[in-house]
């Protein structure tokens, strides 16, 4: 993600920032679909690690690892939509990871 500009009024960088052109936005909605169910195939995964018990930081450890082997263009993607995702998820629910 580029670092956002500042707007002209100074206010938030949200302000001063363009939104993506259609082109890049229809793109983005082809791409969608296919991202959405590999997230949430990866997402169960997940969560079935820290059920068994697997603490935060080794279950980020054991995801790291898998993102790396694949793709780029792929996992930059899915990290795009996962962060949108949290992004819409209310902060309260949002926590530190444990140990």
């Amino acid at each position: 993600m580029t670092t956002p500009v500042n707007g002209a009024d100074g206010g938030a960088p949200e302000r001063g920032r363009k939104r993506p052109s259609p082109a890049v936005v229809e793109a983005a909605k082809a791409d969608y679909a296919r991202a959405k169910d590999q997230l949430e195939e990866f997402t169960g995964k997940v969560r079935d690690l820290l059920a068994a018990g697997w603490t935060d930081f080794e279950a980020v450890a054991e995801v790291y690892g898998t993102m790396r082997t694949q793709p780029g263009t792929q996992m930059t993607l899915l990290s795009a939509v996962a962060l949108v995702r949290l992004a819409k998820t209310p902060t309260p629910s949002l926590g530190e990871l444990t140990e």
